[in-house]
């Protein structure tokens, strides 16, 4: 079974995340960089949907999507129907369409990577254009290329979380996978072990990642002809650039739609 369709097991082993901190960033960036009054978020391949549930009690309207159906129920059981709804639905990065549109579109948790073309990321980038207000913006977190280009890492690829008697050691160690130089794909194994008292499993998933460089998203919005990059950080924090320092961990894209 995938670690994708273990939506509780997925959200203990990433629950490190900082998801406050997170969609404070989020609304910084909305209130220096957006030139829309629409505030209705998109959240793309929302996952157990933790950055929905944030902004949704900061007063946003949120919907969201995601390509597996597990993830989206527990979103859903999740979400108190007499308090909030979202519309929540199934679709792909590459070519996923909206009803209405946003003034904010989030990507988070390197999502992005799967998207393994130029022709996919075109289309993907268009998706997104359709889906924003003019002057709306769109937020992509993405692996810092340091990960790629050298042996050093900005984030660990192995950890272990606890959550009351139950124990997930994550293995997302793309650094032992083959890597494709020609299409600049990592084809991988992400490994989660779970132990719950004297049980233990462990669960796989064969993923195929792309490795994306700065210049070259450049050159693929640029190329998009529909949004335009206003500012890069290497943290969510806006005092970080996105640069070569310690502190520049990932890369974080901000993109408008003029």
């Amino acid at each position: 079974m995938s670690v994708f369709e273990n939506p509780r097991y997925f959200e203990i082993a990433f629950q490190h995340r900082d998801i406050g901190r997170e969609c404070d960033f989020v609304e910084s960036v909305m209130e220096l960089y957006s030139k829309t009054d629409n505030r209705k978020v998109l959240d793309v391949f929302c996952g157990t949907g933790a950055h929905i549930l944030e902004l949704l009690h900061r007063g946003y309207e949120v919907d969201g999507f995601d390509v597996t159906d597990p993830m989206l129920d527990y979103v859903r059981e999740k979400i108190n129907p007499t308090s909030f709804k979202p519309r929540l639905w199934k679709d792909n990065l590459e070519n996923f369409k909206v009803e209405g549109e946003y003034g904010l579109l989030t990507n988070m948790l390197t999502s992005f990577n799967y998207i393994t073309t130029n022709e996919g990321v075109l289309s993907h980038l268009e998706s997104a254009a359709k889906a924003l207000s003019y002057g709306g913006i769109y937020i992509i977190e993405m692996n810092h290329p340091r990960d790629i280009l050298s042996d050093a890492t900005s984030a660990p690829n192995r950890w272990v979380e606890v959550r009351g008697d139950l124990e997930i050691e994550m293995d997302w160690d793309y650094k032992s996978a083959q890597l494709d130089y020609i299409d600049q794909i990592y084809n991988m194994t992400g490994k989660m072990k779970i132990r719950e008292g004297d049980k233990e499993k462990l669960l796989t998933s064969e993923e195929r990642i792309r490795i994306f460089l700065f210049q070259e998203m450049r050159a693929l919005i640029a190329l998009s002809g529909w949004l335009n990059l206003v500012r890069a950080f290497g943290a969510f924090n806006f005092d970080q650039a996105l640069d070569s320092s310690e502190g520049s961990w990932r890369m974080i894209l901000v993109l408008r739609k003029e």
